[in-house]
């Protein structure tokens, strides 16, 4: 934690739209948990230092045809490892499918849950 930062609460409304920054540590590293109702819980961990500024990772879930959608922009620049340029999508526990990737003739893909209860588990990787 950042010294004089206190955790982040908030309140959203259905529906509603939540932009926020989060920062790093001096060494680049990332270790935040959104934590919701019903056990909802969304983490990103990891060294974010090569991809500072460079990548935004849009997630929806789609309450029409129960279905998250993913976007990643801005990547243009980043060769990732096995994945050449783009990043993998993939399901760690509710076998949905994938692995999927996302770059940049691919930049989104919408995943559907009702096999799962609407339940997912997913890790984006470079």
């Amino acid at each position: 934690m950042i010294p004089g930062l206190s955790p982040k609460k908030y309140t959203v409304e259905s529906e509603t739209v939540l932009v926020d920054e989060l920062f790093l540590n001096k060494n680049g590293m990332v270790d935040y948990s959104l934590h919701g109702p019903n056990g909802f819980v969304r983490s990103w961990v990891g060294n974010a230092t090569a991809l500072a500024g460079a990548v935004q990772v849009g997630v929806t879930y789609n309450i029409n045809n129960d279905s998250i959608s993913f976007t990643i922009s801005r990547y243009e620049s980043i060769h990732c490892g096995d994945c050449g340029n783009g990043f993998v999508i993939t399901d760690n526990i509710y076998n949905l499918g994938g692995p999927w990737l996302i770059n940049n003739n691919m930049p989104f893909v919408s995943i559907p849950l009702a096999k799962s209860g609407n339940w997912y588990d997913f890790n984006i990787s470079c």
